[in-house]
């Protein structure tokens, strides 16, 4: 008995295999499958995707540990706050709090917090005055 598929296998120069499909029935399951999963790939494309729970505590306990490392040493310079070992990116810090303040999640329970913009106003100010010196 003949078979319906029959593949044919060629190794070009690059090594990959090249299958030729000798039975249009398999290409027409082929379609259909995919006419079926259309739905539920749109379905699954259509939902939201959420920032994990964690990820917002995450950006809340680097907010109070930014806050504590610079109350420790008031009036500091930039340069004097990034000495310590893993501050050296201390500028970034400012992206947690504003984050936290703009992006509406169910899981951001600082979302629109006066305390986080003012945090994130407060860092900005502080970069800034720092770069123009």
């Amino acid at each position: 008995m003949k078979t319906l598929l029959r593949l044919t296998e060629r190794f070009a120069n690059n090594g990959l295999v090249v299958c030729e499909l000798k039975s249009r029935a398999y290409v027409w399951i082929a379609g259909a499958t995919l006419f079926c999963l259309a739905p539920v790939m749109s379905v699954l494309a259509a939902t939201p995707v959420h920032l994990p729970v964690q990820y917002f505590r995450l950006m809340v306990s680097g907010v109070a540990q930014v806050q504590e490392h610079m109350s420790q040493q008031p009036g500091a310079d930039l340069p004097a706050l990034e000495k310590e070992p893993g501050w050296r990116h201390l500028p970034y810090s400012i992206l947690a709090p504003a984050v936290l303040y703009a992006k509406r999640d169910p899981a951001n329970q600082h979302y629109h917090d006066p305390k986080m913009l003012a945090e994130a106003i407060k860092l900005g100010d502080y970069f800034s005055s720092q770069n123009e010196k």
